[in-house]
């Protein structure tokens, strides 16, 4: 059987967290977990209730929405798992993640799927617009995303338009290697250890291309494996925005993402997905708990 990292990144609703622990808890798995510093969550308490899976914790460091620095979190969890050299699967997840399937099924389907790169990509419409956020330099993208007060929040929008508008006049933008594809998809990805090898191994292109772009975790996985030999290996590759290709059921008609409520279970359960996002017990901690409750009968009901 196959060993696989997860790779959580979260910053609240930690009670969702500690269900998604749980329902994972395996022989087969490990979690490596990072905590947003700006937050703060003991995972001592977790760890002690996982009977079968270990759970490292990385140092915290300030994560900010649609920043670079979401960037080197993921890669820094991909360092960390790739670095113990026992895993064949690497597993980018939220905090607000819960498996919709059993432990168990979960494995199998990765047995079945031996080597294949379980990636979401957006069609390719979009290419004048990726080639906007990703290679001018948002130079107040932090700001941005950090700034409180309103008229402060203006003013740094402002500077930061006028500053790309002066960027394309002058025909400034980063390198971008020759017949390079820039793609862009979910962040949420299952990788192989001989992708997540390649990844790691490109992090100097990644830093000069990725950094003091607009929202570059959803670019960067994609631009690196499509443009790679590992392109051949996706998963349902019809790049048409479809989440089967990473097998995570998320709902962006219904909100951004929409957060799923009890009157989704029969929809989530019945779905082909092995994953779905996004839960808040603050929202809704019915749906929580059932899809938590059934992980852990089927999981019963496997051992015996």
């Amino acid at each position: 059987m196959q060993k696989h990292a997860f790779l959580i990144m979260a910053h609240n609703n930690f009670e969702v967290l500690e269900k998604l622990l749980l329902c994972l808890d395996n022989s087969n798995i490990d979690f490596f977990l990072h905590i947003d510093k700006k937050s703060y969550y003991d995972a001592s308490m977790i760890k002690k209730q996982l009977k079968y899976s270990s759970l490292f914790t990385l140092s915290p460091m300030k994560i900010y929405w649609a920043d670079y620095t979401q960037v080197k979190c993921e890669l820094r969890l991909l360092e960390a798992a790739f670095n113990q050299s026992k895993y064949d699967y690497f597993h980018i997840m939220s905090g607000s993640d819960l498996p919709l399937k059993p432990v168990q099924s979960i494995l199998n389907f990765f047995e079945v799927n031996k080597g294949k790169e379980f990636i979401q990509f957006h069609n390719f419409k979009s290419a004048k617009k990726t080639e906007y956020w990703i290679l001018r330099y948002h130079i107040f993208s932090k700001k941005i995303s950090t700034s409180k007060n309103r008229h402060t929040l203006f003013l740094y929008k402002l500077l930061n338009k006028t500053s790309l508008i002066i960027q394309q006049v002058f025909h400034i933008e980063k390198f971008k290697p020759k017949n390079y594809v820039l793609c862009k998809g979910a962040n949420w990805v299952s990788i192989t250890k001989e992708a997540t090898k390649y990844i790691i191994k490109q992090k100097p292109l990644i830093k000069n291309l990725f950094n003091k772009s607009r929202s570059p975790d959803e670019y960067f996985i994609q631009s690196i494996l499509y443009n790679s030999p590992f392109k051949k290996n996706i998963y349902n590759a019809k790049f048409d925005d479809n989440y089967e290709s990473c097998q995570r059921f998320i709902d962006w008609k219904r909100g951004n993402p929409y957060v799923f409520k009890k009157d989704d279970y029969d929809t989530l359960i019945s779905s082909n997905f092995l994953f779905a996002r996004k839960f808040q017990y603050t929202t809704d901690s019915d749906i929580v708990n059932y899809i938590y409750n059934k992980n852990i009968q089927n999981e019963q009901f496997f051992k015996k």
